[in-house]
């Protein structure tokens, strides 16, 4: 990188190191930049940027804490305003807030609610055009913004790297800290480059934020982001306006009629209504559309346009049902939400108590009913056979496109599972795309587009693909899953099972007093129900 004098009239020569892929025009005058702090205690800026009076339960604690400059790793339940916690913090402190997290959807709602507080406030993703990334880099490096939010995969950019050399960071926020474990339900191996980006940019101030996390997991996020135990702040995960409840079906008309009974008790009120897959999303909703239920899909096979068309028509409640993929939630913040239903049983504890706590946020009474049938596991041990490929799997992939040559080549990933199958076998697209997904990581390929670009052959022996590890995510996957299976059987309160599985407990003693077991008020008998 070069250096760049700018002088003045009278003044001292100030000096600014500029990144030469960037924009050269850096030469504007250096005024009060917005790296400055926006409040000098927690109660002024809780009220002057964010308009509160007072703190929700917990958060004064966790935004304390971060203001003597300790790091932290916070877990509160969903719903309970972590993201206030950091932001908070972040406004507090000399320095860029920068903010590590999974969704680009999410940025977007974290990012347009800042906005009204006066923060300045970006994110950079790869779903803006190039040239406004960089702008929007470049806008970060020269002291534009005080809260900054990017996906992990963004450390992987050297442009940005270097940029963020120069920049002072106050925070360093880890959001959805449980991607970051390998024993976590959403494992995301971009998040452990995260620890390497803190030492590079001098160990910042460090907060990681979860809604679900075992103490295996919380030890896990410790250790790789250099947190102190004496640092964990765990609030209590209860519940006690929830009440969950299961039912067991014999078929999917059962769960149908099931469903019904709840959705007409909150008669038009908000509710989401989760499916394992998007087939099912299509199903279900056609289902409840015979039934004389208003509502929509929402699923990543849809386009953008259609998925924030039918967002904004659920967020205003014109649209009561909304009937969706887990690719819908994380981030949306809708407060009055009176029911969440599972279709189909989720993969883990963890996914289920997340998703399950977007009911309720508003504090009002609200159920989240778990609609079980043993049939529906076996989409689980498919997702988790196909996203870890056994290695024979994915040599055989790279085989095939080793047979192309160096270069780029147009497939996609249907047909590439095709052509890389023997005789007599199979190869499920989803194998196939997790193989690119793999390969991609490891350096040996580039892909998108319907295209894929051999970077170099190497031998099976060779790959730079940590197999064992996709050994011990099957195994970690089947463990999960066998958990939320045995939460389905329990005989004991459905919240306080949920609890003791994240070493909490209920704050009443041993029943909630509203669960399916605790009363039979919520909409069937205990006799319905089995």
């Amino acid at each position: 990188m070069n250096d760049i004098e700018t002088t003045g009239s009278g003044c001292e020569s100030e000096r600014r190191r500029v990144i030469p892929e960037l924009s050269t025009n850096l030469l504007r005058p250096l005024g009060p930049t917005a790296l400055s702090p926006f409040a000098t205690s927690p109660e002024e800026g809780l009220e002057t940027i964010f308009g509160f009076s007072s703190f929700r339960k917990g958060q004064r604690s966790v935004v304390e804490h971060l203001a003597t400059g300790r790091d932290a790793l916070v877990v509160m339940p969903t719903g309970s305003g972590k993201s206030l916690c950091y932001q908070l913090a972040g406004a507090l402190t000399q320095g860029l807030t920068l903010v590590v997290s999974p969704l680009i959807a999410l940025m977007k709602d974290q990012v347009d609610g800042l906005r009204n507080t006066g923060l300045p406030v970006t994110a950079i993703h790869s779903a803006i055009p190039r040239a406004e990334q960089r702008e929007r880099i470049e806008g970060m490096y020269l002291g534009d913004y005080k809260v900054v939010y990017v996906a992990p995969e963004r450390f992987q950019s050297r442009i940005f790297c270097e940029a963020l050399e120069d920049v002072e960071i106050g925070l360093l926020v880890v959001d959805e800290a449980h991607c970051i474990s390998q024993w976590g339900h959403d494992f995301r191996p971009a998040y452990r480059r995260l620890a390497a980006a803190k030492e590079r940019f001098g160990d910042p101030q460090t907060v990681a934020l979860t809604a679900t996390a075992t103490e295996a997991v919380r030890r896990d996020i410790r250790e790789q982001l250099g947190i102190e135990q004496e640092d964990e702040i765990v609030a209590g995960l209860e519940r006690p306006n929830l009440s969950f409840d299961v039912f067991h079906a014999g078929k999917n008309d059962d769960k149908i009629r099931r469903m019904k009974k709840l959705i007409d008790r909150y008669d038009g009120e908000s509710i989401i209504v989760y499916c394992a897959t998007r087939k099912q999303v299509i199903s279900v909703q056609k289902k409840l559309e015979k039934a004389s239920v208003n509502a929509g899909t929402y699923h990543g096979g849809m386009a953008s346009g259609a998925r924030r068309e039918i967002q904004e028509r659920w967020m205003t409640s014109e649209l009561p049902v909304l009937v969706a993929t887990n690719a819908f939630g994380m981030g949306v913040d809708k407060p009055d939400v009176r029911g969440v239903i599972h279709f189909n049983i989720p993969g883990s504890v963890e996914a289920y108590y997340q998703e399950a706590g977007r009911a309720g946020r508003d504090g009002g009474p609200a159920h989240c009913l778990l609609l079980f049938n043993r049939s529906d596991l076996r989409v689980h041990h498919w997702f988790a056979e196909n996203t870890f490929p056994l290695r024979m799997q994915v040599i055989r992939i790279w085989l095939h496109l080793c047979s192309l040559g160096p270069g780029e080549h147009k497939i996609t990933p249907a047909g590439l599972a095709k052509a890389a199958r023997g005789p007599g076998q199979k190869l499920p697209a989803q194998m196939a795309q997790a193989s690119l997904d793999h390969l991609s990581r490891g350096g040996h390929i580039r892909y998108g587009g319907g295209t894929v670009e051999v970077l170099h052959e190497v031998g099976p022996l060779d790959l730079n693909i940590d197999f064992d590890r996709f050994g011990e995510r099957r195994i970690t996957a089947k463990r999960q899953l066998g958990q939320i299976t045995d939460y389905t059987r329990t005989q004991r309160c459905y919240q306080a099972t949920l609890l003791a599985h994240f070493d909490d407990s209920l704050s009443g003693g041993h029943r909630c007093g509203c669960c399916g077991h605790c009363t039979d008020s919520i909409t069937e008998s205990a006799a319905d129900r089995r």
